[in-house]
């Protein structure tokens, strides 16, 4: 116990001459750093009292100079001899002269000023500066001087005497630096993001939306829609993408692209910038609903569309299918179907559908303008140029106007297409100047009929046609038609009638071609045979008339009287066609 009771006390004696030693140490830094301090102000004055007595003497020696060339000046003036009054002349300019110069003397004195209040300034400046690094370096060498332990106890203990003097333009740069590197990866992170949240959209479906936008739809078609997915994407603008979309009992639509207008998103009256609809298919039993469809939506109280597109719209008339077509539908003021403009996916034909009153005797007028347009129905008669109006009305499509051109000849004439009963056309044609050759093989004819030498085979044809069929694509195959044809500058391919005058004996008939200058006939079409009537071919020495039928299966039989002049002999004569088209026969 004693020597517990020994121990304690020395310990505390200890721990009090510890602290008293580090008392006695920080108030010996203290003094140090108040006479460091010290030091550094006097340096300050010092250079500061240096400056200005730099400054004095500089003004003191510009003061002397001033007065050593005052008094040479003055003492030239008044030792120089006045002998006449000619002379005083010349001292009052020289007096003039020195006052000018002392004049420009005192404006020198001034600036000297300004110049020595200059040189005070920046020598006070370079003294402050100086004073400051003598300071800065001296903490320095006094924090190096001392142990880890103890620079580590200064800054815990005494933070605010042994912190390190700021250098504010460091500091701001540092500063500024930071923000800039946070800036940027603020930027990276925000951008990544943008992309992540733009990819995410287009593959959520947003099932929560899909009751709202179904409610709205329905009253914007005046019909039950339903629709089966909802999707959101923000790129290139915020949209909806709706599929497998039905309206109404009838209608089907692939999808829809809704870009609205987001400052209406929480208004009564929602407003829609675009409206593209892609997949529609219009028929017989859809089309009224389709087009009350545009109607509806112009007359919606709550839903407001600006832009109706439409994609991949075909029209559906029994086993005839057309399209697919793309545009846009075009409202007038009222909001009410102005038109509807359509252009082929190949931009080969455009179409513009208008609805028409009930007293305009039809439905819907329909106006096309085509370019390399093959008929539907036969995709080897191509219209280079088409411009024709038409009227739709219940299962009747009449073209009032159709022209343009068609096998490199122009063609104008009117149509009437009935799909009521099966499908049956008629019209009436008039084709000028068409290449002969390319109509032959438009219709799969082996006739081979072409010009002249350089010169294509012209033909012109008038007449009527009419046709019917079951289905729609079989109408060209068996058409009836009754034309007047005219050919000009051409020859019949494989068939030589001037060697059958010539050798007046039954034989074939092949042989390089049969020329003319003109040849005239009156052709009638019928179940899939030409039957060639009042048949008239002319040239300088052969002529030619008669009948000649061709057969479905391309067989040959008819009546031809020929009469040939030949060094000054004429050869007549009249015999029977056979065979074929590739190998006639006289019997």
């Amino acid at each position: 116990m004693q020597q517990e009771i020994i121990v304690q006390p020395l310990a505390a004696q200890q721990a009090q001459q510890a602290q008293q030693a580090q008392e006695a140490q920080e108030a010996q830094e203290a003094q140090e750093k108040a006479e460091q301090i010290r030091a550094n102000n006097e340096a300050e004055e010092k250079a500061a009292l240096a400056a200005k007595e730099l400054a004095r003497q500089e003004m003191a020696r510009i003061a002397r100079e001033a007065d050593a060339l005052r008094s040479q000046t003055d003492k030239a003036t008044l030792t120089k001899p006045i002998k006449n009054g000619r002379f005083e002349a010349s001292r009052t300019a020289k007096l003039k002269k020195a006052s000018l110069e002392s004049q420009k003397n005192q404006a020198s004195q001034k600036n000297q000023d300004s110049q020595k209040k200059e040189v005070e300034k920046k020598a006070q400046k370079v003294a402050t500066i100086q004073a400051r690094k003598a300071a800065n370096q001296a903490y320095i060498e006094e924090k190096q001087a001392l142990s880890p332990a103890k620079r580590q106890q200064n800054c815990i203990e005494k933070p605010a005497a042994k912190r390190k003097p700021i250098d504010l333009n460091t500091s701001f740069l540092n500063s500024a630096q930071w923000i800039v590197k946070l800036v940027k990866t603020t930027l990276i992170v925000g951008f990544i993001l943008a992309l992540l949240l733009v990819a995410a959209l287009h593959f959520i479906n947003i099932s929560p939306l899909i009751a709202p936008i179904e409610k709205l739809a329905t009253e914007g078609f005046g019909k039950p829609v339903t629709i089966k997915q909802v999707r959101a994407s923000l790129w290139p603008q915020p949209q909806l993408m709706l599929s497998e979309i039905s309206i109404g009992d009838t209608l089907k639509v692939t999808s829809m692209q809704v870009i609205p207008d987001t400052g209406t998103l929480f208004e009564d009256i929602k407003r829609v910038k675009s409206l593209a609809i892609e997949g529609l298919v219009i028929d017989q039993s859809n089309v009224a609903e389709s087009l009350a469809l545009t109607h509806n939506i112009g007359k919606a109280q709550s839903l407001k569309v600006e832009q109706l597109n439409l994609s991949d719209l075909r029209f559906k008339v029994k086993d005839l299918v057309l399209g697919p077509f793309d545009g846009s539908l075009v409202l007038n003021e009222a909001s009410e179907l102005n038109s509807v403009n359509l252009h082929s996916v190949d931009q080969s034909l455009t179409v513009q559908i208008k609805l028409l009153s009930a007293d305009q005797g039809a439905d819907y007028a329909i106006k096309l303008t085509g370019t390399n347009w093959p008929l539907p129905l036969n995709p080897n008669i191509i219209f280079g140029e088409l411009k024709a109006n038409a009227n739709i009305h219940q299962n009747q499509m009449i073209f009032s106007r159709i022209n343009g051109t068609m096998f490199s000849g122009n063609i104008s004439g009117n149509a009437l297409l009935d799909w009521s009963n099966g499908w049956h056309t008629t019209g009436n044609f008039t084709l000028t100047n068409a290449n002969a050759p390319q109509l032959l093989k438009a219709f799969a004819s082996k006739a081979s009929v072409d010009g002249k030498a350089s010169i294509e085979g012209k033909v012109s044809l008038t007449g009527d046609f009419s046709s019917q069929s079951t289905e729609a694509f079989k109408l060209t195959d068996a058409p009836t038609i009754m034309a007047n044809i005219a050919l000009k500058n051409g020859k019949i391919n494989g068939v030589d009638l001037a060697h059958a005058l010539m050798f007046n004996q039954n034989a074939s008939l092949a042989g390089e071609a049969t020329s003319f200058d003109k040849l005239t006939a009156k052709l009638q079409v019928k179940d899939g045979q030409y039957h060639y009537k009042q048949i008239m071919l002319d040239t300088k020495q052969f002529h030619a008339n008669g009948n000649v039928d061709i057969a479905q299966n391309q067989a040959v039989s008819g009546t031809v009287n020929a009469a040939l002049v030949a060094q000054a002999r004429r050869l007549q004569a009249s015999f029977e066609l056979a065979g074929t088209l590739s190998d006639v026969k006289r019997q």
